[in-house]
């Protein structure tokens, strides 16, 4: 955990420090938004084992996430938002991997118990992508099919066995797709550089945490009542309820650059959300563990 911290402040800093190199943050953030992104949906699918618990902890942890992405569309139409894509985004897609998956490990022993919603991530960002490219541009409409592309070329390789007969040759790809990934970080640090957050950001910014500690908690809390085999482990149960309560995902703000969102309200909402879910998150393994 102290050296994805160490790891994360040095890209951050790399990134406050190239702030100013517009061209390069650029192509940067779209190598991630169109290559290795869309590389670790396929590998996270080809590499999916679907047995017994797991497959129910998975199938709870998609729910969860579809349920409260839907509740935040619904709360976006309802109240007619004028940011309604970056509620969606800062609701639905919350960061399973790039904190969940290490800080889960250290509270719960294993980072197994946050796979499931590390998965379920990349399906639900297939679903998301749909919804912002909507009626939206055609580089978005082009992000939606490169993301659902990947999505079956990594449910194809699974059925087709490939998993059992090059399982060491894709697990040295994820690991190196899953390094380049981190380098969303300098994306984050660039972001925050001078980063001065409004009132009307700070506003909208309650709104998103209502959503990541309120709603999400509650959807899961409501999946694992559903699927009573999500229970039969209860480790894995634990890291979901855990992963439910994680801030918004980097991945958030490569969309928001890419897809013409309101950058400095991604940016604060990953940035400020994170402490507090790293420390709801402690308090809660604490909590439940006794």
């Amino acid at each position: 955990m102290l050296d994805l911290v160490a790891q994360v402040a040095a890209l951050l800093a790399v990134g406050a420090l190239a702030s100013r190199r517009r061209r390069a943050l650029a192509a940067l953030n779209s190598a991630l938004f169109y290559v290795t992104l869309p590389l670790s949906l396929l590998l996270s699918v080809a590499r999916l084992s679907g047995l017994g618990a797991f497959a129910a902890a998975l199938a709870a942890a998609v729910a969860q996430m579809y349920a409260t992405m839907a509740l935040a569309i619904l709360a976006s139409r309802l109240l007619r938002l004028t940011w309604a894509a970056e509620l969606v985004t800062l609701a639905s897609l919350p960061n399973a991997i790039f904190i969940g998956l290490p800080l889960v490990g250290a509270l719960l022993g294993d980072p197994a118990y946050a796979a499931p919603h590390a998965v379920a991530f990349n399906a639900v960002l297939v679903a998301l992508l749909a919804y912002l490219g909507r009626g939206g541009p055609r580089r978005v409409r082009v992000a939606s099919a490169l993301y659902f592309a990947s999505f079956l070329a990594g449910l194809l390789l699974n059925l087709a066995g490939v998993r059992a007969r090059a399982a060491p040759a894709l697990d040295y790809a994820a690991g190196i797709v899953s390094r380049a990934n981190m380098l969303s970080f300098v994306i984050v640090g660039a972001g925050l550089a001078g980063l001065r957050v409004s009132r009307p950001v700070a506003r909208r910014l309650a709104a998103v945490a209502a959503f990541r500690y309120l709603a999400s908690p509650l959807t899961m809390a409501a999946a694992l009542a559903a699927l009573p085999a999500a229970r039969a482990d209860g480790r894995l149960a634990l890291g979901g309820v855990l992963q439910s309560v994680m801030p918004p995902a980097v991945t958030c703000i490569v969309l928001a650059r890419e897809l013409g969102m309101d950058s400095e309200l991604v940016t604060a909402g990953v940035a400020l959300l994170s402490p507090a879910s790293i420390a709801l998150a402690v308090a809660l393994a604490q909590l439940l563990r006794a």
